[in-house]
């Protein structure tokens, strides 16, 4: 059985420092065209039951909106997912272990028991309302009507603990019926919430019964028969047709990777707005590709260089930007005739972003605009600017160590150079299979 933890700050992404994520500015409006092909979702989503155990926290905590946390910045959700991680760290290697590797954050959270310490703001996320499994799944959950923007119970959330409930014997937790198993489990998880707020870590004692508890009622892969078909209703809701089909098709697909599937989605019999969305897709990665590999053949090309500055002469003898350059107008044009066809506000910010590509001169001219594009996409990174991989030196380029590329880049047709969320769907169904 394989369990899957949020990420924890060993491993968060960069908040601040070099900006080193999306040199070039063009997965804003990959995920643009990801949201209006699968809003709610995000590609770091993998267990749908995440959505689920948000669902749960949101009643445990319903009541602790007003107690102050003593460290001054944990909330209650944020409580409830110290218990949460902690118990299924606690069940590690008994009935429902974790594996070995590969599953990021848990070696944090044994790393943080191992030492005898408990769950805290101090060793947790540094962005715990992003990165914690509540935020990450939010969207969802918000898209779903399960918790509104505060994390707070919305319209359907009853529905899905209910449905929760009656799979593991504990009936009365939405109601908070008095005596029920699972009013006395709402009431433990509301003290146990408080207490992490009041103490400012997980304070639930170390041998206590509630780790087993919550590891086997909460288990990502653990979902019951009401839980899964619910779930899968609503992913699978004609009332978002685009989702729906997608989600029936992917449920077929196995593990193929993202573009293999948007391959297979384009080859098939779709929706006229599915379509749409897909050669968009399919024409904006093209372009993302030619300037992505463009991008890391020059920092290649100087790496293979040393100190030498890589020149114009350098760039124009070489045949993976020659080739790019050659094919940036036919796949730029492509994609803003697809953009236009379904949302022309995408065409403006493509055009305004990457317009000037169309025609990119000579190849020592293109790679002088790609520089300068890139540029300034790191001067516009926040908080006040990042440096660029590539310094200019006498007339050419010479790449930060950092950034060194011992391999040449290849121009491969049909490559994803970003997420498009399919991933996260397929992942979705592979957990709600009957």
């Amino acid at each position: 059985m394989t369990l899957t933890l949020p990420q924890l700050s060993d491993a968060d992404p960069t908040i601040s420092g070099e900006g080193s994520l999306d040199p070039l500015g063009m997965a804003q409006l990959a995920d643009r065209l990801a949201e209006s092909l699968l809003p709610g979702l995000r590609a770091r989503m993998r267990r749908i039951r995440f959505l689920t155990v948000s669902a749960v926290g949101a009643l445990a905590a319903e009541s602790l909106v007003d107690v102050l946390p003593v460290d001054r910045m944990s909330t209650p959700t944020i409580c409830f997912e110290w218990l949460v991680l902690e118990a299924f760290a606690r069940r590690s290697g008994k009935d429902l272990p974790l594996e070995a590797s590969g599953i990021p954050g848990s070696s944090k959270v044994r790393g943080v028991l191992a030492q005898g310490k408990r769950l805290a703001a101090r060793n947790y996320l540094k962005s715990p309302n992003v990165f914690g499994f509540t935020g990450i799944y939010l969207p969802l959950a918000r898209h779903l009507q399960v918790l509104d923007e505060d994390r707070r119970v919305a319209a359907r959330l009853s529905d899905l603990t209910q449905a929760w409930e009656r799979d593991r014997g504990l009936g009365g937790y939405t109601d908070g019926k008095p005596g029920t198993d699972g009013g006395k489990l709402r009431l433990r998880l509301r003290d146990e919430v408080r207490a992490a707020l009041q103490q400012g870590h997980c304070a639930a004692p170390e041998g206590s019964h509630l780790w087993r508890l919550l590891s086997e009622a909460l288990h990502p892969t653990q979902a019951g028969k009401a839980e899964k078909a619910l779930l899968r209703h609503w992913i699978v809701d004609d009332n978002m047709p685009m989702r729906a089909e997608l989600a029936r098709f992917l449920d077929q697909q196995g593990d193929a990777s993202e573009a293999d599937a948007l391959k297979s989605l384009l080859a098939g019999q779709r929706s006229l707005d599915l379509r749409l969305r897909l050669e968009a897709i399919s024409a904006y990665e093209a372009v993302a590709h030619l300037l992505g590999a463009s991008f890391a053949q020059v920092c290649h090309l100087s790496t293979m260089l040393g100190t030498r500055p890589l020149t114009a002469a350098d760039v124009s003898r070489d045949q993976v930007l020659n080739d790019a350059r050659a094919r940036l107008p036919d796949a730029m044009k492509r994609a803003a005739d697809c953009l236009e066809r379904i949302d022309g506000e995408l065409l403006v910010v493509f055009s305004h972003r990457l317009g000037k590509f169309e025609q990119p001169g000579s190849t020592s001219d293109f790679v002088d605009l790609l520089m300068t594009h890139h540029e300034a996409v790191q001067n516009q990174k926040p908080p006040k600017g990042k440096r660029p991989w590539l310094d200019r030196h006498a007339g050419g380029w010479v790449v930060r160590s950092i950034y060194w590329q011992s391999e040449a880049a290849q121009l491969v047709p049909g490559t994803l150079v970003h997420p498009y969320r399919l991933s996260a769907l397929r992942g979705f169904m592979k957990d709600l299979a009957p």
